[in-house]
């Protein structure tokens, strides 16, 4: 009995592109996760300098200023790993192989979608 080879390539093609989905969610996690832990650090420091009864004092001033811009740059630090450029690369890798198994069994894919 043969196989045919259509839907014995998607058994490696799927479970590949679902490694791959799983693992960039997980590094976003981790991401957000470790972004959000730095947040609430810097929050804490940030309450913890008491500016408002040394205002006066321009060294803890201009210390308050370049924590808060640590943390607005912190805050808007893109924590996803999926972006154009990872859809890219994914679909970058299977087109080569794609256009390969197209070539190699062009008559079944024909006799597939029934041309003639």
């Amino acid at each position: 009995m043969k196989t045919p080879v259509f839907p014995s390539a998607l058994l490696y093609i799927v479970p590949t592109l679902c490694i791959f989905i799983f693992r960039q969610v997980t590094l976003t996690r981790i991401v957000t996760r470790a972004r959000d832990m730095a947040l609430a650090r810097l929050r804490n420091e940030i309450e913890a300098l008491d500016i408002e009864r040394h205002f006066d004092n321009p060294a803890l001033c201009s210390q308050f200023k370049a924590m808060a811009d640590y943390y607005d740059s912190v805050k808007n630090v893109n924590a996803s790993m999926f972006d154009m450029r990872t859809g890219l690369l994914i679909v970058n890798s299977i087109l080569l192989p794609f256009t390969a198994f197209l070539i190699s069994h062009f008559d079944q894919v024909k006799m597939l979608a029934g041309w003639r």
